[in-house]
This record gives structure tokens, sequence and C-alpha cells, in this order.
């Protein structure tokens, strides 16, 4: 479900998710339903698999991270794998949107340095996905 406007009647933040795995999957449930965000789309390879995801939450779906980015979205949640973390998200942070990786952020120290730098240098907002530390089962 998409919601047009926050509670203070600002725009919607315009998000997609990339890599519709478990965790990918789960994210764009969440933002789905969060007051505030429009979940645009979907992407992964798997293009069935995020046509599924798509049809059961209301968005679009896409096969790839960079058909994601011509949505002109605000923000992305990279869900992708590991590997693939890095070269995402500085395609991400090089369109302009800010994004959310999940962790690890990249595979490795140097990866990950790079894409702290490119969002300083770009002025994106850059998250990890830490979403667990705010789980009352595990605090």
């Amino acid at each position: 479900m998409a919601h047009d406007s926050t509670p203070l009647g600002r725009r919607a933040v315009r998000i997609g998710v990339t890599g519709i795995g478990i965790m990918g999957s789960n994210h764009a449930r969440v933002l789905s339903q969060l007051a505030g965000a429009e979940l645009v789309a979907v992407a992964d390879p798997d293009i069935g698999q995020a046509q599924r995801v798509a049809g059961f939450l209301g968005c679009q779906a896409v096969n790839s991270h960079h058909a994601l980015l011509e949505l002109g979205l605000d923000a992305v949640v990279v869900a992708a794998p590991t590997h693939l973390h890095h070269p995402i998200a500085l395609d991400v942070i090089a369109a302009g949107a800010s994004v959310l990786v999940e962790k690890p952020v990249a595979s490795t120290v140097a990866e990950g340095r790079e894409i702290v730098a490119a969002a300083r240098a770009r002025g994106v907002t850059l998250m990890v996905g830490h979403v667990e530390r705010f789980n009352p089962a595990v605090q």
C-alpha cells in the first residue's frame, strides 16, 4: 500500500528495495505499511520473485537496481547478497538517492569506506540496517 503523505502533510518518501529474499521482502512489507513512505517498486534478478512480492504489496516489480533507479526514487534499501552491496550502493549514491544497506555494509573494509566516502561526497544519507538492535527480544 502506498501512502501519499506523511502525518505532517509532506510528500511521502519514494522508496525501492533491491534484493527480494527474506530480508528484502521483510523491508518491503514494512515500508508498504509505513506512514510517510511510498513503496514504489521492488527489484530482483528473479523477476518472478519480484512480481510475487510486488503483487502482494501493490507496487511495481523490476529485474535490476538499474531499472529501480530509473523510477526517480528518494531512497533505496539494498538487501542483495553481500558481494553486491558495494556496486549497488555506489550506483544508488551516484543517482542521488539515500540508501539503507543491509549488514554488513560491504565485503571488505575498503569497500565500506568507499561507500561512506561516496555518500558524504554526494550529500546523501547512508545507513546500515542494524534493525535487530531495536527488537525488544534482543535488547
